[in-house]
Order: C-alpha cells, then sequence, then structure tokens
C-alpha cells in the first residue's frame, strides 16, 4: 500500500512557507530601511562644530518673516535662526536647513570688545 498525502495537506504546508518567507523579507526590509535612515544621519545630516567654532542654523522651509524681521523669531519660521549652534555634534536634515561654520571672534586680554545689537534686545 502507497501512501499518498492529501493535495490539502500540501497546500497548507506550501501556504506556511510562504508566510515565512514574507515575513523573512519583511524583516529584511525594515532592517535595511533603519541602516538607511543611519547613514542618512550620520553622513548628510550631521555638523561636527570644532572648538572656537559655532554654527548659523538658516531654515529653508516655515512661515515667511513678519515684515521687518531679520531672524527668524522659532523655528517655524523660514530664514537665519536667532539660536547658534555651540561646539559639538548636531544634527539637522540638509533638505530643511542649511548652515555656516565661522570661527568665534577672540578678544585678547587687555582689550575691549564692544558689542553692537541689530536685533533683539541685550
Amino acid at each position: 500500500m502507497k501512501l499518498v498525502p492529501c493535495p490539502r495537506c500540501l497546500t497548507f504546508a506550501r501556504g506556511r512557507r510562504g508566510q515565512a518567507l514574507a515575513v523573512g523579507l519583511g524583516l529584511v526590509a525594515l532592517i535595511s530601511l533603519f541602516m538607511a535612515w543611519q547613514i542618512w544621519q550620520w553622513f548628510f545630516c550631521r555638523i561636527e562644530i570644532e572648538p572656537g567654532m559655532f554654527g548659523i542654523l538658516t531654515a529653508k522651509m516655515g512661515k515667511d518673516l513678519p515684515p521687518g524681521e531679520i531672524i527668524a523669531p522659532d523655528e517655524s519660521y523660514k530664514g537665519i535662526q536667532y539660536q547658534v549652534l555651540p561646539e559639538g555634534r548636531h544634527f539637522y536634515d540638509p533638505i530643511f536647513w542649511d548652515w555656516e561654520i565661522l570661527p568665534m571672534l577672540e578678544i585678547p586680554n587687555k582689550h575691549l570688545g564692544v558689542k553692537i545689537c541689530f536685533y533683539g534686545t541685550l
């Protein structure tokens, strides 16, 4: 007597294999997306500001500045931001932000520095 598996059992086994394959491919895709996001963050969004330097941020997208304003009051407005970036590592997406890194002004001992403020109050 020869045993023949029933066709319904074979279909069920093939379906389970297909589900396992789909789950595996989904996990690989999820891990790949996560790794791509990490690479994007590290290589394109990273701003390294060395000691003795600072960064000026400019928002590319947002609300227009009110008439007469030259600096954005907060991050929801586009344009030059009021807050500067101190020394260290910062992450800003280059699609939405632009930045410029400049040296800090160092006033030597026994010299006087005069601060002229064109925006806000002292």
